[in-house]
């Protein structure tokens, strides 16, 4: 993961803040779960893989990481497009990655990208791939809201400010689909409190980051409030 694009002139960023109404928890298993694409962003970079390919989550400490590699695929249209947008061809068959990485108390960054099949994954070299960071952090507000600030570093084209504002807008579209699906969840909770969340996988990577946060707001002796 790369953390030192800010100031790097070879990675551009561009991003958006949103206020959402919907507990913190419910983004932060949004992000370290990344199945919901294939149905609640099937236009854009959901597919079947996803489910499909075996992931790994691991525990360093306070951080979770859950690493999914997909190989000899189809990109899906958002990294088609960015394929073409870095002289690639956007119907090549590739490998794709998506490595989340929880940081406590809610801040989340997620490498993803697409290699030309065949030349690596993550490792490709950069004019053989289309590769981003996704960055995400989260404040909380109230038990049912909470503040995200959202963006998308890339290392390709770093100086096309049309590029820039076209991924900007996409990924803002994509957003805009999550947002709509948390809030209906915390509607949901709201309607019906005495409900528990279905917790089928208790090793996945949503269920440890929250045993990491409840871990921390009992050190500080923080009631924790669920959602």
């Amino acid at each position: 993961m790369n953390s030192g694009f800010f100031e790097n002139p070879t990675w551009t960023y561009g991003g958006g803040l949103y206020h959402v109404k919907a507990n913190d928890r419910l983004m932060i298993d949004n992000l370290m779960d990344l199945t919901h694409e294939t149905c609640v962003h099937a236009n854009s970079i959901g597919q079947p893989e996803i489910d499909e390919a075996p992931c790994t989550t691991m525990v360093e400490g306070d951080q979770v990481i859950l690493q999914r590699h997909m190989t000899g695929i189809q990109a899906p249209p958002f990294w088609q497009m960015d394929m073409s947008a870095n002289g690639l061809d956007p119907q090549a068959q590739v490998n794709r990655w998506q490595i989340c990485r929880f940081i406590p108390p809610t801040h989340i960054m997620i490498d993803v990208g697409v290699a030309l099949a065949g030349q690596g994954g993550f490792d490709a070299a950069p004019e053989r791939k289309a590769y981003s960071v996704v960055v995400d952090f989260i404040t909380p507000e109230t038990e049912t809201s909470h503040w995200y600030q959202w963006g998308m570093a890339r290392q390709f084209k770093p100086h096309d400010a049309a590029l820039t504002d076209k991924i900007r807008a996409d990924q803002g579209g994509i957003f805009n689909e999550d947002m709509e699906m948390l809030q209906l969840q915390q509607a949901n909770i709201c309607q019906w409190p005495d409900r528990k969340l279905l917790m089928p996988n208790i090793y996945s990577d949503g269920v440890q980051s929250r045993r990491i946060i409840e871990r921390l707001l009992a050190l500080e002796n923080i009631p924790v409030v669920t959602a």
